[in-house]
């Protein structure tokens, strides 16, 4: 009887082991967020932001118009990572998420081999995402200022 119960104890702790490896690589999904300014060519005052997730402080960026900034990163295991920026343009500002797994598996583009996209595009009206998933395809108003 201890025997089995041994043996069934070896099972499940392998098939867990197997389980949770198969599981790290269906959610080890690697993101680009990109922002891209896409304000008018004769603006004089930059666009300035801050993007952070829990662990990680990606600090101020200032961006003239035509300009990108870009990150990388992996979706943690729970599907939970999330980045929000914080967007300064003169006297106008805004803060929301710009990365969420929900808002990825909705709105990025998939297309990348290896990488899944994230695009926005920060205009004098608000922010919009670039939108390829399935058949929808084309930039997506989802914040105003």
């Amino acid at each position: 009887m201890r025997s089995i119960i041994i043996k069934n104890l070896f099972i499940w702790l392998v098939f867990s082991f197997y389980f949770f490896q198969v599981m790290q690589k269906v959610h080890s999904q690697a993101y680009r967020v990109e922002i891209r300014n896409s304000l008018p060519n004769n603006t004089k005052t930059p666009l300035v932001f801050r993007c952070q997730s829990k662990d990680d402080d990606l600090g101020y960026h200032s961006l003239t118009p035509g300009g990108e900034y870009y990150w990388d990163f992996d979706l943690n295991f729970f599907m939970s990572t999330l980045f929000f920026c914080h967007f300064y343009w003169g006297p106008k500002d805004s803060v929301f998420d710009v990365f969420t797994w929900k808002l990825a598996k909705k709105n990025c583009d998939s297309s990348w081999f290896f990488l899944n996209k994230c695009v926005w595009f920060v205009t004098e009206d608000g922010f919009s995402i670039w939108q390829r998933v399935g058949d929808n395809q084309g930039l997506k108003m989802m914040h105003r200022w």
